[in-house]
């Protein structure tokens, strides 16, 4: 069993789908959860008007979910 990813692990997996720097968000947050068997991070950050949701699963760092509104 591998360990888990970190909260900042998470946060800059989901900055580097969003083609963003922490210095280009705002109001980052993240959230672990443990839900459907499968342990995940929650990460949400807004650029602008955008906001941005990632689900990212914390064993693999596979993002799982995907939101651009």
């Amino acid at each position: 069993e591998g360990s888990l990813l970190t909260k900042k692990e998470a946060e800059d997996i989901a900055l580097e789908r969003a083609g963003l720097t922490r210095q280009q968000v705002s109001l980052l947050q993240s959230e672990y959860d443990f839900e459907e068997g499968r342990h995940t991070w929650e990460v949400e950050f807004r650029q602008g008007f955008r906001e941005y949701t990632a689900r990212i699963d914390a064993e693999t760092g596979e993002i799982l979910e995907w939101e651009r509104e």
